[in-house]
């Protein structure tokens, strides 16, 4: 959280210097303490945590593994392991028992780098479900062809959407609502916040069994 909090800090500081950004947040590189970065802070709220995660898949995408049989599997079908100093290193697929709807499996893995020596191992890493990834995917298509649109291709994966047509129309829907409302701010030079709605909307659907993926 550190690390992500100096990160955050020099981008934007960069981002003021560099391309004359005058948004309101540049003033939180000058805080002595964000006060929003502690584990409790990130943790005792689920909305916060979720809006962690998903800042983290727009971040790292398409840096992804798939949790699959007790392996992590990358885009080429390859295997590759945590490094042994991640706290995913034993990770098995887990659903949040606490969530209103039942919970998707977190089967899914950001990650911020990887090195090959004898094996691969992923760096730092964060447990995702579907949602997450479908929705921060740099590119996704239905597959061609596809019956009822449930196959869907994204970043070099393909997968079996859960909600077809439905879940397609719901994930079409989101990512343009999305990519539309981050131009606006841009443009505007405000990309502090984006509208209560739209957060609303991407909460929820973190958790809409429609945008999971069948094995």
């Amino acid at each position: 959280l550190e690390m992500g909090d100096q990160l955050v800090r020099s981008l934007i500081r960069m981002m003021a210097q560099e391309y004359e950004y005058d948004g309101d947040d540049t003033k939180f590189v000058d805080e002595a303490d964000s006060g929003v970065w502690s584990a409790e802070a990130v943790f005792e709220d689920s909305r916060t945590w979720k809006l962690c995660k998903a800042a983290l898949c727009a971040a790292f995408v398409p840096q992804l593994v798939h949790c699959k049989a007790g392996c992590f599997i990358n885009d080429t079908n390859e295997q590759v392991y945590c490094h042994g100093s991640s706290c995913n290193n034993n990770y098995r697929p887990m659903v949040n028992t606490f969530s209103a709807r039942g919970g998707l499996a977190d089967d899914w893995l950001v990650y911020s780098d990887s090195m090959k020596l004898t094996k691969v191992s992923i760096m730092e890493s964060t447990a995702v479900s579907a949602p997450y990834v479908l929705l921060f995917a740099r590119k996704v298509n239905m597959t061609p062809g596809a019956s009822n649109g449930k196959h869907v291709d994204f970043d070099g994966w393909r997968g079996l959407l859960a909600g077809g047509e439905a879940g397609a129309r719901i994930l079409e829907r989101l990512r343009h609502n999305l990519a539309e409302a981050i131009q606006v701010l841009l443009d505007n030079q405000s990309a502090t916040m984006l509208r209560a709605d739209l957060v609303d909307a991407l909460l929820g659907a973190f958790e809409d069994p429609r945008l999971a993926l069948l094995p």
